[in-house]
């Protein structure tokens, strides 16, 4: 490795060093903690028929985002330290410092050796990098319009809001000042028409571009220069394209991960110009530009809190900051965070927000503000009309007010499960693959005495997910107190096998006295309760969960 080589490893190695401690943020527990893609026990070929979350790609609630290759990285992280966060972060910076490194030497073939050092700094520096180098999460863009606001607009609005990001993405490139982690829901105000006065950045950015590009087809040019110019300018438009809304909505408004190839050209435009002249403007930016990362980003508190400070009109910020603070079992302060999600931020359609509210009061045990709340949640549910066929795709988030307020009528005293049960089959008959609900409904029959419809809604939430160990515990309990011992048995052995790093082995008793030896888990606190009066079998397994695990 030559001397500049290295120097431009260590220095992107060391200015992203401080994530290297940074806990798992954001979408990363669904990406990588909760993936069951990464575990020993999933076959390495499910990885090519999984989403980036580990759902198959076949079934309804998938999220279609098709990137195994991300997943196989993460595989291989999982197979040297399991879930430490330390090792999957000091790999994304050891990558991107490997990728300045490549991109010096691409530069190097292009620009003078001072010019491509300057540009291969410049790109490997600069803060809005950050998202990249200590997020998991770095290209898994959620193709999909729940939280761009412009998507579900007018014609005119969003073809001007949409061309309004391309200055908004420059300036990032530009100024990186004013980051963000999330800039979805309301970050940026709609443009309604033609007199808005952002639609004169839109002009000037995409005039811009124009003026570039035919500037590198002017003759007069040196081939070097114009091959320079034209793979500058590509890499800039190329890869940003599939990501900036303008031929087709994707789930975010502004995303700085997507900035990550693009910011490639944009250096190598910079040291483009560093190489015609070098000014001292250029200097002053290109310093501007080597301003040390702050390391602010350790937990996810600090993580949306900065982010408010730039984005104070994002409701799911402010969702967000009271997650970190529930977490923390603050539930005073996260509520306020939350009330302020639902109230102050022009986001009256915000079902997560109002269950979130409704979440919070149980925790702190007021349950009949959280029920208030949880109606508060239903009435923005979309409703069928008589006489007219309803279609409608409802986010799996938001169907939890209904497993959280049927959670409400069972801890009543007495338990109102008949209430119970109607709000979980209403769950089930908006999304046939929520599989939440029929673990939940499961759990309500059971307290009724209906273990044969138990079973069915346990079997029915199999072929959704068929290796959720929960479920197969789930259905191995009431297959066992249905004196189905040898088909329950079974259903234990396979949870054992699917979830080996959370259950733990019990002695069961059963109701002829004999030992047996099974695997206990998951989160069974209903079937647990309805079990205990059912004689010796029931009750000494539920003494065995609560001495040994807390349900989860």
């Amino acid at each position: 490795m030559k001397a500049k080589d290295f120097a431009v490893f260590f220095v992107s190695f060391v200015v992203y060093l401080n994530a290297i401690p940074c806990g798992f943020v954001f979408d990363d527990a669904s990406a990588v903690k909760d993936n069951q893609d990464l575990r020993p026990t999933t076959s390495w070929l499910e990885l090519f028929k999984n989403d980036f979350w580990g759902t198959p790609m076949q079934q309804e609630r998938s999220h279609k985002s098709y990137r195994p290759v991300t997943v196989l990285t993460f595989r291989w992280n999982y197979m040297l330290h399991e879930l430490h966060p330390s090792g999957y972060h000091l790999v994304n910076v050891v990558l991107h410092s490997i990728v300045a490194v490549l991109f010096y030497r691409l530069s190097s073939g292009f620009l003078d050796e001072e010019a491509a050092f300057v540009s291969s700094l410049f790109f490997a520096l600069p803060p809005v990098h950050t998202e990249a180098a200590k997020m998991m999460l770095v290209f898994a863009n959620k193709l999909l319009p729940f939280d761009n606001p412009a998507a579900h607009a007018t014609p005119l609005v969003r073809r001007l809001t949409h061309s309004y990001l391309i200055p908004v993405n420059l300036l990032l490139l530009l100024f990186p000042s004013g980051l963000c982690a999330d800039w979805t829901v309301g970050s940026l105000r709609l443009i309604q028409d033609w007199t808005d006065p952002r639609n004169v950045c839109t002009v000037f950015a995409f005039g811009w571009l124009l003026f570039m590009t035919f500037w590198a087809l002017l003759p007069h040019l040196s081939p070097r220069y114009t091959l320079t110019l034209v793979l500058a300018l590509g890499l800039m438009v190329f890869p940003f394209l599939p990501a900036s809304n303008l031929f087709f909505p994707v789930g975010f408004v502004v995303a700085e991960r997507v900035l990550y190839t693009p910011s490639l050209g944009f250096s190598l435009l910079f040291g483009l110009g560093y190489s015609r002249g070098a000014s001292e403007a250029d200097e002053k930016l290109a310093r501007h530009e080597v301003k040390s990362t702050d390391s602010i980003a350790y937990d996810e508190y600090n993580l949306f809190s900065s982010a408010l400070k730039v984005n104070g009109n994002n409701a799911k910020m402010w969702n967000n900051v009271g997650h970190a603070l529930e977490a923390e079992g603050r539930f005073e302060e996260a509520l306020g965070y939350f009330r302020k999600a639902v109230k102050y931020i022009g986001s009256p359609n915000d079902i997560g927000a109002r269950i979130n509210v409704g979440r919070t009061y149980v925790n702190l045990r007021m349950p009949e503000k959280a029920e208030e709340a949880y109606f508060g949640a239903l009435d923005y549910f979309p409703k069928p009309r008589k006489g007219q066929t309803y279609y409608t795709r409802v986010a799996p988030k938001d169907l939890m007010v209904f497993i959280n307020l049927a959670n409400l009528y069972m801890n009543k005293s007495p338990p109102q499960l008949d209430e119970a049960g109607q709000l979980l089959r209403r769950a089930i008959s908006l999304r046939s693959d929520f599989v939440d609900a029929y673990q939940n409904y499961g759990s309500v029959l059971i307290k009724q005495g209906k273990l044969q419809e138990a079973e069915a809604a346990f079997r029915t939430a199999i072929i959704y997910q068929e290796r959720n160990a929960d479920l197969h515990y789930n259905l191995g309990v009431v297959l066992l107190d249905m004196s189905r011992k040898s088909e329950g048995m079974d259903s234990l052995k396979q949870a054992l096998f699917l979830r080996q790093d959370h259950m733990v082995v019990v002695n069961i008793v059963s109701r002829s006295t004999s030992s047996r030896y099974v695997c206990a888990s998951g989160w069974m606190g209903p079937i647990l309760d309805s079990f205990a009066s059912r004689g010796p079998f029931c009750a000494t397994f539920q003494y065995n969960m609560i001495k040994g695990h807390a349900p989860i």
